[in-house]
């Protein structure tokens, strides 16, 4: 491994190194680990191509949550239009100077709550991928906050939520899940069934179960993605629309 630059920022150290066999890179800021990306910029992550792979075909897509950038970078390399927004100007630099992010994705210096409820432009697909040690799921997408994200929704939109659950029994991508979901819209999540602490995606706007082929995967992931499954989200009550004051440090890898 080497070290290819340190950045001071107010949400903590940005650091990037590289893995000098495979050339892969990693971003970590403060003590989140954000990103982890091919040479091509493509990701590392299952549950980032999982992502991928649900917003394609989609034309217009907003992104919140930069990191890397490496969903940006997927997404803009197969045709889409892409809006990248996140309250961190270094994640652009970074992006863009160790990850590859194209010219093509434009970024917004934003709140992704601030930038929502400033909107007005309905989007094919909206990805969300923020977070942070601190960031507190439940508490940041409340009901007010997936009523906004519906609102910059075109109506045959789709919603794809990263989220992270500790065990089979945590209701938080449920949760997320059904405040987003409506009648016309279910919601449906991917998950690894009997891991720990982990990633689920949330789905919420697909028609039927969503179903993804391996060969969608690079081969090196197609293993780890056979481990994943969909069902539909569980019925969880809803949490109320006040808004509650936001955690710092509202990253991601999107």
């Amino acid at each position: 491994m080497r070290t290819l630059t340190r950045i001071e920022s107010r949400f903590g150290e940005i650091l990037i190194i590289e893995d000098l066999a495979t050339g892969a890179r990693r971003y970590y800021e403060g003590t989140a680990f954000q990103s982890h990306a091919a040479p091509d910029g493509e990701s590392c992550f299952v549950y980032v191509h999982i992502m991928c792979a649900l917003l394609r075909r989609r034309r217009r897509v907003l992104l919140l949550g930069c990191g890397g950038g490496s969903l940006a970078t997927m997404a803009s390399r197969r045709g889409a239009e892409v809006t990248l927004v996140d309250h961190n100007p270094h994640s652009f630099e970074v992006a863009r100077d160790y990850f590859g992010l194209p010219g093509a994705v434009l970024g917004v210096i934003a709140d992704y709550r601030d930038f929502l409820d400033g909107t007005h432009a309905p989007y094919d697909a909206i990805g969300v991928d923020v977070g942070s040690a601190a960031f507190d799921f439940q508490k940041e997408f409340d009901a007010a906050t997936c009523a906004a994200i519906r609102q910059a929704l075109a109506p045959e939109g789709i919603v794809v939520v990263n989220t992270m659950v500790e065990h089979d029994l945590d209701p938080t991508a449920d949760l997320i899940a059904t405040t987003l979901a409506g009648p016309d819209r279910p919601a449906w999540i991917f998950d690894q069934v009997g891991e720990g602490e982990r990633n689920a995606v949330v789905v919420v706007g697909a028609p039927r179960r969503p179903r993804l082929e391996a060969s969608l995967f690079p081969e090196a992931l197609r293993e780890e993605f056979a481990t994943w499954s969909v069902r539909p989200a569980r019925n969880r009550a809803a949490p109320t629309a006040r808004r509650e004051p936001r955690s710092p440090g509202a990253g991601g890898d999107a």
